[in-house]
């Protein structure tokens, strides 16, 4: 009787202990799946910023009316890919892995390529004479306000549009 209990006991932590390591195997690979993606969507908005600045380079030498259609396109084209990228990392924030290096450094790149992002627009702005507000928005985890002013950001670049460019 008592090795019958011996064995039940051996095979629950031999279950536990496996359950416990495929737990964890899938917890890294899905963290390095994220990293992936939002790497992914790194290079891909660096490529897009380099052809947007090539086109403005371009653009610069063409009459203005034709310049400020093609910019307005491919502005508001790249800007369409800040959203998912944005709603991925805040995935990953959510996860817990925010210590990550790598984590840490495509965060760097998302940031800069808002900053980039909001610069043509105000090019963009000064060059067309375009009346859409820009609006650079800096929130920090755990800013008990933070939450109310993305909502009411959310809110006014639904009923406002395209003539709002929230960054």
């Amino acid at each position: 009787m008592r090795t019958l209990r011996t064995n039940r006991y051996i095979a629950a932590i031999v279950i536990t202990f496996v359950i416990f390591v495929l737990g964890f195997i899938l917890g890294a690979a899905t963290s390095e799946r994220k990293i992936l993606e939002i790497e992914q969507l790194s290079r891909q908005q660096e490529a897009d910023f380099s052809s947007l600045q090539f086109q403005f380079s371009y653009l610069e030498n063409v009459p203005v009316e034709e310049s400020c259609v093609v910019l307005s396109r491919t502005l508001e084209s790249n800007l369409k890919t800040l959203g998912p990228s944005l709603k991925k990392m805040e995935g990953y924030e959510a996860s817990g892995n925010t210590k990550n290096p790598d984590y840490v450094l495509l965060k760097r790149k998302y940031t800069i390529a808002n900053l980039r992002y909001w610069l043509l627009a105000e090019k963009s702005k000064q060059l067309c004479g375009t009346d859409e507000v820009s609006i650079l928005y800096f929130y920090q985890r755990g800013c008990s306000q933070c939450g109310d002013e993305g909502y009411i950001l959310d809110q006014l670049k639904q009923r406002l549009g395209d003539s709002l460019l929230v960054f």
